[in-house]
Order: structure tokens, then sequence, then C-alpha cells
């Protein structure tokens, strides 16, 4: 996807690291730049406004792609084209649609009228389109695409007793995980290792007692001790009260071929339709969830093995679509 007129790649533009940019962004062909700077709020904003403006005013005519959030370089780069007249595409995440939670209405104004500015918005399933949809605004369909992992550790294909069992729950302490419920599920579950990755900022204090002793907090891992602890972990969590979410650590275990409980929402269910449970955000329908899935775990596995190569073709399916709609944008925007 050259772009011609700016004689540049297509940019990709993000103010926070995040796995979905890079792997887009490398599928579409697009320059990835991720603009992170620290300090306070207005410092930052301050900051990451110029680097924005440095980067965008170098495609006139051209392609652009801006992450959602942040709901601020979606505005700046909605002005800019006036200007430099590039067709804008969003990467609209849950936060994105529904910032705030959609707590805040004029948050969630400025929301809406950001999806009806843009020339395309990219959302992760069919739930967010409806959003897009109502709001004015043009979406498409885009799951992110698999991760490809380089580890050579390949999942195993037996059946473990229960103590042998260990748990990889994907969690970045956000107050849309339920974490305190994983807490007391491993409570009730001492026989099963729990391994919960992320920052908790002492969040875990709010279980109101001491962390189960099956618990280990790991924080934030880097890129091939997080791989490792996936590949070693016989299956996956990862919970969400959002209905239209599309979680990473989803993405991640069918990658893995490794099993997965997930929260029961219509997204979830529909997209990683075979190879684990889904569960209720409570502790004991996760316990449940959990014994319903070791009691079979060697079907599980098979199962999301399977699921792998179909969600690869599906995507494919789908990025093909997504280079005719965007040729069609771009002709839509000439005219302009």
């Amino acid at each position: 996807m050259k772009d011609a007129s700016c004689k540049v790649l297509p940019l990709w533009l993000t103010w926070e690291k995040q796995v979905r940019n890079r792997n887009l962004s490398a599928r579409v062909g697009a320059r990835l730049v991720e603009i992170n700077r620290p300090g306070g709020k207005l410092r930052r904003y301050a900051l990451c406004t110029a680097k924005t403006y440095a980067a965008l005013r170098h495609c006139r005519n051209g392609l652009v792609f801006v992450q959602n959030p942040s709901l601020l370089l979606v505005i700046e780069a909605i002005v800019m084209r006036k200007f430099l007249h590039y067709t804008l595409v969003m990467d609209a995440h849950n936060a994105g649609i529904f910032p705030a939670e959609g707590r805040r209405a004029w948050l969630q104004r400025l929301a809406d009228w950001a999806t009806r500015r843009v020339d395309l918005v990219l959302v992760t399933n069919d739930g967010l389109a409806g959003r897009v949809r109502r709001n004015g605004g043009i979406p498409f369909v885009l799951p992110d695409p698999l991760p490809i992992f380089f580890s050579e550790a390949r999942p195993q294909m037996q059946v473990a007793p229960e103590s042998e069992h260990t748990a990889l729950f994907v969690c970045t302490w956000a107050a849309d995980e339920p974490y305190l419920e994983v807490l007391a599920a491993a409570e009730k579950l001492p026989n099963i290792r729990f391994v919960i990755t992320g920052n908790s900022r002492g969040r875990e204090r709010k279980f109101g007692r001491r962390v189960p002793r099956n618990v280990c907090l790991v924080g934030y891992l880097p890129d091939k001790a997080y791989e490792r602890a996936l590949f070693d972990c016989s299956f996956v969590i990862d919970l969400t009260t959002r209905d239209d979410c599309l979680v990473c650590g989803a993405y991640e275990a069918v990658s893995a071929e490794k099993p997965f409980v997930l929260s029961d929402s219509v997204a979830l269910r529909r997209y990683f339709r075979d190879g684990g449970v889904y569960v209720e955000n409570r502790a004991e329908a996760i316990v449940d969830g959990i014994r319903l899935l070791l009691s079979d775990y060697l079907r599980y596995t098979d199962n999301v093995s399977r699921l792998r190569p179909e969600l690869i073709s599906e995507w494919e399916l789908r990025y093909r679509q997504l280079q005719v709609v965007l040729d069609e944008r771009r002709r839509a925007r000439a005219l302009f």
C-alpha cells in the first residue's frame, strides 16, 4: 500500500505502545510511529502533539492510520487533514468508542463526533461496528491478527493431574478486569498455580486478605519471558466486563494453542468459538469453568489447535476486503 503522491509508506500513529498497532501496521505496510513521551499530562500532551504535527505534515494526499485512544491524537489528525487532504483511518479500541466507559457525556459526544469525521473506523467486532454505524461513521471489522511466537516450546498434549496445572491470567489490573474474582477463584483451587501478569500497583490489597499462596504476581514481563510463561501454562484466563471486547489474551492463547477461560460475552463466544469455556465474572463461575476445562482437557486443546488455522484464514480474507475498502475511501477523498 505505498502512497505514490506522498512518496512514503502510509503512516500509522499512536500515542502508546500496543501489540495491535505493531501487528496491523506491519500487515498494511505502514510506517509505525509510536509517540510516547514521559512527564505530567500537560507536558506529555504538548510533546505528543508537536511530534504528531511533525509526522503528519509529510503525508499530504497520503494514507494515515491513528489509534483511538488517544482521542486528542484523532482530533489533531482530523484538523490537519483539512490542510493536507490525506485519507484518515481511525483504529478504534473499546476505550476509543466508549471513553471513560461512557460515564462522561461530553467526552462521549466528542468520541462520537470523531467517528463521523474520519474516513473509516477499524473495530474488532460487530458490536462496536454497530455503535459506529449508529453514530454516522463508516466501520470496518478487523480483529487482531494472531500474534507470531518464536518459542520452540509447543503445548503439551497430555492429561496432567490438577496439581500440575498452571493458569496464566492475562491481566493489566484495569477497571474492566475482575481480578478480585480471579483471586477468590484461586483460593478455591489451591492445587492449581495461578500466574497473574501486569502491574497491580497494590490493587490486590482490595482482596481484603492475604493473596492465596498458589498465586504468583509476576508484573509486566519482557516479551521472551511472557512467551515462556504462555507456553509453560496449561491454560489462559482473560476476563473483561466489557460486552464488545476481544481480549488480547484470547488471541495469544489461540496462537500458542492453549485452551482458554473467557468472559461469557457474545463477541468472545462468536470469534473464539472453540477451544475453551466462557464464564460469568464471578469466582464461583470461574471455578466451575476451570474444572469443566480440566475435565476434558485434551478435547479443548485439540479444538483450539483446529481453531488457529481457521482464524488465520478468516483474517486474511478480511484483510483483502480492507484493501478494497481503503481504495474506495481514498478515491472518495480525492473527489473533495
